[in-house]
């Protein structure tokens, strides 16, 4: 393990704008340069240098110039004289008319089309026919009459082809009546049709039953179709990432997936997310993050944090992937079974969760342009008391207690204003938050080339006081090539980004609550803070700040060769980089003046690299009726964490903090430097008989440096299986039922999510000898523990009825997680807690999860489709060791979910004295832990889901999705610490919501609420941290919402342009509940709620 000392200061303001302004120009430049490019594919003039070419390489050369299409005939071809030539910015008929001469063939230009016909004299050779071009147009449609838009029409033996618009029109030359053209489309049968005399064609296609084998999942490692898969895999394509307006791709998820649970920490921009798949296997609160793969790379899952707390973010920090701009996303799959996750050993255990950005695609060079702008507000507000009923409250508690009060416990009696009303709520956290939003794409390619080129910019103010604005920048590129013989291809991906947030240093929830409502200003005529009868303003937040930068680099390359039609050589070379500077200022301004704190500087400076090299070998064979697919590989990985944080002190002014040259001293607190080495060999074998019966088996081998000498390797792997049941001969009818499939597997995974080194014993400077620094040992040493392993096992049903419009997906599965690594008690001679080891303990997480997508077509005008998923998680502690004499005693019981709370428990109020009764369950006559403390329900959910819409009228989309909860959870009391009546000068405690002006006043009253009271009491602070705490926390919100208007042909025609689109987006718009309490979903009141948003927009592609 190494040590480094450096520190790195915070960048100044004008560097942080510097540096946004380059990575702006370089957007705009990467913008410029595709521009270009599409103006130059455009452009009719051309440079070609050949010798003796084959005139199919000519026509080559000159579509990737000009983006002209060539239409013609092979077998014309066939007689063509090789092309030499060296001409330069020549017009493209010049050029044309050059390689043209002495060739038995001519050309005509229609539209974007050069179209090859024979010269009069030749056309007896040939089996073109000299006629002129014709023009087809036509619309295609399915069988209900509804317009397809997408569908691919090509001309048969040629390169030319088209696509179908909104309104599933289109306009195709062909080159006579011979010509065959070929509609194809994604869930649809393929279609040949002859032009013969026609000039309209209009198509109805057919709905294929096989569509299934048309939706491509991506497995990782692999690629496969729905109907092959084994194992469970989720996806969330582009379009529905688009209908939601997230700043996170975490965000496009919820409700969207069976299994998957993902609760948004905070409303403050930047924040973080929790995300569970199949629920928590590991005891520690640290191990149950699932793993991200973002184009093939492995990204880090931990919040994004180091060393200074987390500023307004609360618990959590933020999230890794707030740097990945959602709208450079093609696709997201959730891999959650042992059969989907077991090739990815140690690091699956939780999941894996695959982010695919968008690629380049075939065609004329297009620019998409996309702008939003809106605004976001805290959706709901706690009622609480007014100045007259608050001075009511306070004046009755002094009564109760029998006390006199004084200008020192009661300021707000005696020395404020009396007929003051401050709404803190409106104040510190009613403002409006402002987004804004500019994503660009330029992409186009030959059948050779595709290239997408992207940039971003994203912006989102804060709700408090102070903007507080959260940046991020960012630029995707993207490069796809295949060789002229299609054995060799590459795929390079670039994705880098920035991110600047500025923060206040504490969330201003808990004080928009409890801030007295006669308090007096929060700074006075001067413009200082206000610290009269005040020992901490909340105001001070404004100028106590707290600041995270992220610099973050993605980058990956694929190398293929084919060497056979069967055998394929592949590797991913992947290398990532995150630098994250964190500084805390807190200047002279924002103290008490009498405190003897001093102004600081804190800063956190950290670095994490990591590459990975991945070659793989796939060979695919069939025999007969038999198909197997062959799938071997490794994986070198090193993962290299530098960071340190230091605090300075002493500068002479508060205008200096960010100068840590100006401190006096500057201590190094904390230096952290670690390598991570993980090395694999995988492998995977498919097999599939008759389309009928299927077996995959995946293994892996780990080696990871995070465990001792003799426990670093461990082995994992599955078998999955299914059976395609109405592919039996014996199976009838499918007019109804088309597609049914049984599967199963099972499988055992890995999870190193533990830190680097934990083996190792650690020391720390601590104290001094002789005027010599001293060290004390920190952790001790314990290089047996090893692997937590997971064992997996599902089955699932699925069944597509009426052509697959009616489609239902039924999954069982039992997660079983052993050999917990967890802290084991040591004796206080040691000198040491605990030491952390592993245990038999085995956490199991049933459930079950059902997932229903319709598609509905009501006439030639409208559509609809919509899709509901329900999951009913279960989770026990099947077993552990010894539990009663760990630490984990009093957290956790064998046989019940880990999700239960031992807490006091509140038996109502006295109706004779008001005070409120904690239950003494031993009978001892005092309430002690732990014997007085009582197991709860679960807090956890007892079920969970979405439903998802799309509607289309005509040029009209609506999208909708309600996010369902059923759930245990904390109310508003769990956090309300002081008793209502009491005022806690120290921490601007002291309102109270409504609910307490039903407290108990005189003896005989019935009631929930004890009698006001100006002291702390103890009673309350059990029963508040108790049971009186939890609640029902169920909620339906309508998550997210979008309207949209696609322009018509005819305006896009006379725009020169191929979409344009008027969007509306809200997120969190309602919440149904009756959860007491500010947020269902975050459950606190110390953090702010997610923000209830609306965005409108504009998109346009040219």
């Amino acid at each position: 393990m190494q040590f480094s000392t450096h520190c790195q200061p915070k960048k100044s303001e004008w560097q942080q704008h510097y540096n946004l302004w380059r990575i702006m120009k370089l957007s705009a430049f990467f913008l410029v340069v595709c521009l270009q490019m599409a103006m130059a594919s455009s452009a009719q003039t051309v440079s070609l240098t050949l010798r003796e070419a084959p005139i199919q390489s000519v026509f080559e050369q000159i579509n990737e110039q000009t983006g002209y299409e060539f239409l013609y005939n092979s077998q014309l071809l066939s007689e063509a004289s090789p092309v030499t030539l060296d001409v330069k910015d020549i017009s493209l008929i010049e050029a044309l008319e050059l390689c043209f001469s002495n060739q038995p063939f001519s050309f005509t230009i229609k539209n974007k089309t050069i179209i090859v016909q024979p010269t009069k004299g030749n056309a007896a050779n040939t089996a073109v026919q000299s006629q002129d071009p014709i023009t087809i147009t036509g619309q295609v449609t399915n069988t209900d009459g509804v317009p397809l838009p997408g569908v691919s029409i090509v001309v048969k033996g040629t390169s030319r082809g088209v696509a179908t618009d909104f309104d599933g029109n289109y306009t195709i030359v062909v080159p006579n009546g011979q010509s065959i053209l070929v509609f194809t489309s994604v869930g649809y049968s393929e279609q040949e049709i002859t032009v013969g005399n026609r000039t309209i064609i209009n198509i109805t296609m057919e709905e294929s039953v096989s569509q299934l084998d048309e939706v491509v999942l991506n497995a990782g490692y692999y690629n496969t179709v729905k109907r092959e898969v084994t194992g469970s895999i989720a996806k969330v394509s582009a379009v529905e990432i688009e209908n939601s307006p997230p700043f996170n791709p975490l965000q496009s998820l919820q409700g969207r997936v069976a299994g998957v649970n993902i609760v948004q920490n905070t409303g403050v921009p930047g924040g973080g997310f929790n995300i569970q798949i199949r629920g928590i296997n590991s005891l520690r609160s640290d191990g149950s993050n699932p793993l991200y793969i973002i184009d093939g790379v492995p990204f880090s899952s931990s919040p994004l944090s180091f060393g200074l707390g987390q500023g307004a973010f609360g618990q959590g920090g933020g999230n890794p992937l707030n740097t990945i701009d959602p709208s450079n996303i093609e696709s997201i799959e959730i891999l959650k079974d042992a059969d989907a996750t077991a090739i990815y050993g140690s690091r699956g255990a939780n999941g894996v969760v695959l982010i695919k950005t968008k690629k380049g695609q075939l065609g004329k060079t297009s620019v998409n342009v996309k702008i939003s702008s809106g605004f976001g507000k805290v959706a709901n507000r706690i009622d609480v008391l007014n100045t007259q009923q608050y001075l009511e409250m306070r004046r009755e508690a002094f009564a109760n207690d029998g006390v006199e009060p004084t200008p020192r416990n009661a300021a707000d009696l005696l020395l404020w204003d009396q007929n003051r009303y401050t709404d803190w709520q409106e104040v510190l956290v009613g403002g409006n938050a402002t987004i804004s939003n500019i994503s660009t794409s330029v992409s186009g390619g030959n059948e050779r080339t595709q290239f997408l080129i992207g940039a971003n910019f994203y912006e989102e103010t804060s709700v408090f006081p102070k903007d507080f604005p959260y940046k991020r920048a960012s630029a995707l590129f993207n490069l796809n090539h295949t060789s002229s013989d299609n054995k060799f291809s590459t795929t390079l991906s670039v994705n880098y980004s920035n991110e600047d947030n500025d923060l206040p240093n504490q969330d201003f929830m808990t004080a928009a609550l409890k801030l007295a409502p006669n308090a007096p200003e929060g700074f006075d005529e001067n413009g200082n803070l206000n610290f009269e009868n005040f020992n901490a303003n909340p105001f001070s937040n404004l100028l106590s700040t707290f600041d995270a930068q992220v610099n973050n680099l993605i980058s990956n390359l694929n190398l293929s060769y084919s060497f056979t039609k069967n055998l394929r050589l592949k590797s991913s070379f992947g290398y990532t980089k995150t630098d994250r500077l964190e500084r805390l200022i807190r200047p002279q301004s924002s103290i008490r003046p009498t405190s003897s704190a001093i102004a600081s500087t804190r800063i956190g400076d950290q670095s994490v690299e990591t590459w990975i090299i991945e070659p793989q070998i796939e060979y695919n064979k069939e025999f007969g009726n038999h198909s197997f697919k062959f799938l071997v590989g490794t994986t070198f990985q090193e993962t290299i964490n530098n960071g340190q944080t230091s605090e300075s002190t002493g500068f002479p002014s508060d205008a200096l903090l960010e100068n840590i040259a100006a401190a006096t001293t500057t201590d190094v607190f904390s230096v952290l430097s670690t390598k991570y080495r993980y090395n694999a060999v995988f492998g995977r074998v498919n097999y599939n008989y008759e389309d009928k019966y299927i077996l995959n088996l995946t293994g892996r081998r780990d080696g990871s440096s995070r465990f001792g000498p003799g426990r670093q390797f461990g082995n994992f792997g599955a078998v999955g299986v299914a059976w395609l049941f109405t592919n039996e001969n014996f199976f009838g009818d499918k007019s109804i039922l088309n597609y049914g499939k049984l599967r199963g597997n099972y499988g055992i995974t890995g999870n190193d999510q533990i830190g680097d080194y934990q083996f190792l014993e650690t020391w720390v400077s601590d104290g001094s000898y002789l005027n010599d620094a001293g060290l004390v040992p920190s952790r001790l040493p314990n290089r047996n523990f090893g692997w937590e392993s997971t064992r997996k096992l599902e089955g699932g049903l699925e069944l597509g009825f009426f052509k697959n419009s009616l489609f239902l997906e039924i999954n069982h599965y039992r997660n079983r997680s052993s050999n917990q690594l967890v802290g084991i008690p040591l004796p206080d001679i040691t000198g040491f807690a605990s030491v952390q080891d592993n245990r038999d303990a085995v956490v199991q997480n049933t459930g079950w999860e059902f997932d229903i997508r319709t598609s509905y077509v009501k006439s030639n005008s409208f559509r609809w489709e919509s899709s509901i998923n329900v999951t009913i998680p279960r989770n026990k502690l099947i077993s552990y060791p010894d539990l009663e004499n760990t630490g984990d005693a009093t957290s956790f019981e064998v046989g019940e979910s880990i999700f239960i709370q031992k807490l006091f428990h509140f038996n109502g109020v006295d109706p004779e004295t008001g005070n409120i009764i904690i239950e003494d369950l031993d009978g001892d006559g005092r309430i002690s832990l732990p014997n007085d403390l009582r197991t709860t329900e679960p807090i956890t959910q007892d079920f969970f889901g979405g439903f998802n819409n799309s509607l289309k009228i005509k040029n009209v989309q609506l999208d909708f999705l309600f996010q369902f909860v059923k759930q245990k959870g904390f109310n508003l009391w769990r956090f309300w610490n002081d008793p209502p009546g009491r005022f806690n000068i120290n921490v601007f405690r002291g309102n109270q919501p409504v609910e307490v002006l039903n407290r108990w006043q005189n003896p005989g009253d019935i009631t929930d609420i004890q009698r006001y009271t100006q002291r702390f009491s103890s009673p309350f602070s059990r029963a508040s941290s108790g049971d009186f705490g939890l609640a029902d926390a169920s909620f339906i919100r309508l998550k997210n919402v979008q309207l949209a208007y696609n322009f018509p042909e005819v305006v896009l025609d006379k725009l020169k342009l191929e979409q344009l689109r008027l969007f509306f987006q809200g997120q969190n718009l309602l919440t149904i509940t009756n959860y007491f309490g500010l947020d269902p979903e975050t459950q606190s009141n110390r953090s702010l709620p997610p923000l209830r948003t609306i965005n409108m927009g504009l998109e346009i592609t040219f």
